[in-house]
């Protein structure tokens, strides 16, 4: 029996809930992420954030991001670790930032107790959970928003400072200079997108203020989770 207690302690399951997370950011801003992970404070635990579809370059601002699904209940982040190569200002940035841990919690149960948990893919059925979505903005922005059904909510905001990256941020199969990884990171961007971003498209748009417009294009998909 001790060892069970032992065990519920270490596992604290009431601290857990389904949960999972994904990268956006805007087409004309294309990034490369190198690293996207949650830190729950326990190493077994840490968070894994999708960002494939960022690195492919088919993410647009406010959309849901990879192919979402959940697994096992897992203990809420403290902290986000974030690096990324910007194409459009030639900038590297990484940075870890704490997250408002009790708003976060506060979010989840509101958020059970009034059915805003959406319904995801999940080997075990039938599973209810939220999602975390990391938006990346021009000029080092970062944005953490809580989804859910009828739910967003802006978690936290932060604006990183541009940094040197160290050649462990420029590894690919082996060591590369700045200059080659970062035509490694953008090789599938289109040339079109590349000579408008290159002439100043868009250079002055805010989408650390714009509106995502999730809730909007949910409206249909959410009818058929009742």
């Amino acid at each position: 029996m001790l060892s069970s207690i032992y065990r519920t302690a270490v596992h604290k399951s009431w601290e857990r809930y389904y949960y999972d997370s994904t990268v956006m950011a805007p087409s004309s801003y294309p990034i490369h992420v190198r690293e996207c992970t949650f830190l729950t404070g326990d190493d077994n635990d840490d968070g894994y954030v999708r960002y494939q579809n960022v690195n492919k370059h088919t993410s647009e601002w406010g959309d849901s991001g990879d192919f979402l699904q959940l697994s096992d209940k897992s203990l809420l982040p403290k902290k986000l670790a974030i690096s990324y190569f910007s194409y459009s200002d030639k900038h590297f940035y990484k940075d870890t930032l704490a997250l408002p841990t009790a708003k976060i919690e506060e979010l989840f149960k509101q958020a059970i107790k009034n059915k805003n948990t959406e319904r995801y893919y999940s080997s075990a059925g039938n599973l209810k959970g939220l999602c975390f979505t990391i938006g990346i903005a021009n000029d080092g922005q970062v944005l953490v928003f809580l989804r859910g059904i009828n739910l967003e909510e802006l978690v936290l905001k932060a604006k990183l400072k541009p940094s040197q990256p160290a050649a462990e941020d420029m590894y690919y199969r082996e060591s590369l200079s700045r200059e080659h990884y970062f035509k490694y990171a953008f090789e599938n961007l289109s040339d079109s997108l590349k000579l408008k971003i290159d002439s100043g498209f868009e250079m002055h748009a805010n989408y650390a203020d714009s509106a995502t417009h999730y809730l909007e294009r949910n409206v249909e998909l959410w009818k058929y989770q009742k």
